[in-house]
C-alpha cells in the first residue's frame, strides 16, 4: 500500500463515518473510527519498515561509492568520510529540521530517509537524532534512581534469553582449563515489543531561539515524562493493562520470603528481623530495602532492638543528602508503593528487600515523537514514543512484607 492508496482508503472511511454519523448510527460510525485507525497503525508500521529498508541500502550505497572512488583513486576529504559514518539523524542539518518540527509543525525534508512519508493526517511521527536519544537515557540514569540500578539490555523482541546470559557469573579455572557448565538451573525471559507513549505535557516556547537551548528543554521535559511511567510499571505493571512491564513487586516470592503483618497490627522489630531472615545470604550484597517515605517515618524510624538500641537511622551522606539504614542496610524511598497504614488493603506490599540489578529493562533505543492537534480542545500534544520492557531475572532474592487478613 502506497501513500495514495492510503490517503484514498483513508478518506473514503471518514467520508463513510461521518455519513454513519449524520444519520444518527453513533456505533456504524465508530466502527469506521476504528478501521481509520487500525489503518493508520498498519500504514506507519508500512512506512517504518520502508524507512529501515532505505537505512540499509543507503549504507550499501555509501559503501558502494566509497569502494569507487578508492578503485579510482580520487582521494576523499576527512569530512567526506565523516560524513559516510556519520549517523544521518546526528547531523546538525537534521537536527534543525527535528527542532522546527516539534516547535513549529514544519515538515521534515523527505531526503531524511523519507520520514515525511510517514505522515498520516491525524499525527506526524518523527525519529529523535540519536544524540538526544543517548542524553534522554543518560538523564534517565540520574533522574530515575530505579531505573539507574536495573540491568540494561537490548534484546530483539520475542526472543527468550536463558537469564544466566543476561545475569553473568564467574568461575575459578586452573591454568588451561575451561570453566564447568553453571549446575544450577536457570530461567529463561523473553521480551516484547511494549510501547510506552509519554505525552510532553508542556509547549516548548517561541523564545527558544537555539538549538542547543531546545535539545536541552527536549531531553529534560521527554526524560522526566518517560521515567516516572518506566519506574511505575518497573513496580506494579502486570504484563497487560496498557501493555505495562512485568513489575518485581507483581513476582510470587519463594516459599518463607513472603513475610506477613496481620490486619490491624503495626511493623514490628520481629516483623524486620524476620524479613532479613528469610534474605539468602548469596543476595546480601546488592540488597536494599524499598519502601515509601511514610513508611519509614511513621513505623519503622523509633522501633527498638531487645536492647533498646534504634534498628533505623538517619545520616547525612558524603553529598550532604540524609541516608537512610535498617539493620545496616540501605532504604530507598519509593513513590509506587502504597505506604503502611492499619487500615491498608490485605496482601498490599508495603515493603521489600530487592537486588534491582536482578531486573532487566530492554529497550531498541530508538526513539520517535508525534506532534498533533487534540481537535476537541485545540491543544498542540507532543508524545515521546519508545519500545521497552522489564522482567525480574531472579526472584530468589525478593522478600516482600505484606498486610494480611486478620
Amino acid at each position: 500500500m502506497n501513500r495514495k492508496q492510503y490517503e484514498a482508503k483513508r478518506m473514503l472511511l471518514m467520508n463513510e463515518a461521518q455519513q454513519l454519523l449524520d444519520d444518527g448510527n453513533i456505533e456504524g460510525s465508530e466502527a469506521k473510527m476504528n478501521e481509520v485507525k487500525a489503518l493508520d497503525e498498519k500504514f506507519e508500521a508500512i512506512a517504518k519498515a520502508q524507512a529501515n529498508l532505505n537505512a540499509i541500502n543507503g549504507v550499501v550505497v555509501a559503501a558502494n561509492s566509497m569502494t569507487a572512488q578508492m578503485a579510482s583513486g580520487t582521494q576523499m576529504t576527512t569530512e567526506q568520510t565523516y560524513a559516510n559514518k556519520t549517523d544521518m539523524y546526528n547531523s546538525e542539518e537534521y537536527r534543525k529540521a527535528f527542532m522546527a518540527k516539534v516547535i513549529s509543525g514544519t515538515a521534515i525534508p523527505a531526503k531524511f530517509l523519507n520520514i515525511d512519508a510517514q505522515t498520516v493526517t491525524s499525527e506526524v511521527t518523527s525519529v529523535i537524532p540519536s544524540v538526544l536519544i543517548q542524553k534522554i537515557y543518560s538523564k534517565l540514569e540520574n533522574v530515575g534512581k530505579f531505573f539507574a540500578m536495573a540491568t540494561k539490555t537490548n534484546i530483539k523482541g520475542g526472543v527468550t534469553v536463558p537469564t544466566s546470559n543476561i545475569d553473568l557469573t564467574a568461575s575459578w579455572v586452573s591454568e588451561r582449563g575451561t570453566a564447568d557448565a553453571q549446575e544450577a538451573p536457570t530461567g529463561a525471559v523473553t521480551f516484547a515489543y511494549r510501547k510506552l507513549i509519554c505525552k510532553v505535557a508542556v509547549s516548548f516556547e517561541a523564545s527558544i531561539v537555539t538549538l542547543e537551548m531546545f535539545e536541552a528543554d527536549f531531553v529534560d521535559k521527554v526524560s522526566k515524562a518517560m521515567v516516572k511511567a518506566v519506574e511505575q510499571s518497573m513496580f506494579t505493571g502486570n504484563g497487560s493493562d496498557g501493555n505495562q512491564m512485568v513489575g518485581f513487586l507483581t513476582e510470587t516470592p519463594v516459599s518463607g520470603q513472603k513475610i506477613e503483618i496481620t490486619e490491624g497490627n503495626n511493623f514490628t522489630f520481629e516483623t524486620l528481623v524476620a524479613a532479613e531472615a528469610a534474605l539468602p545470604e548469596e543476595y546480601e550484597a546488592g540488597a536494599i530495602w524499598v519502601m515509601p517515605k511514610k513508611t519509614f517515618y511513621n513505623q519503622i524510624i523509633a522501633l527498638k532492638d531487645t536492647t533498646g538500641q534504634p534498628i533505623a537511622r538517619v545520616s547525612v551522606g558524603i553529598d550532604g543528602k540524609p541516608e537512610h539504614v535498617i539493620l545496616g542496610r540501605r532504604v530507598e524511598f519509593s513513590p509506587y508503593m502504597s505506604a503502611f497504614a492499619t487500615s491498608v488493603s490485605a496482601d498490599t506490599v508495603v515493603a521489600a528487600i530487592f537486588d534491582f540489578s536482578r531486573y532487566a529493562i530492554n529497550t531498541n533505543y530508538e526513539m520517535t515523537i508525534k506532534k498533533y492537534t487534540d481537535e476537541a480542545t485545540d491543544d498542540q500534544i507532543t508524545k515521546a514514543i519508545m519500545l521497552v520492557d522489564g522482567k525480574t531475572l531472579d526472584k530468589n532474592g525478593l522478600v516482600t512484607v505484606i498486610v494480611k487478613n486478620s
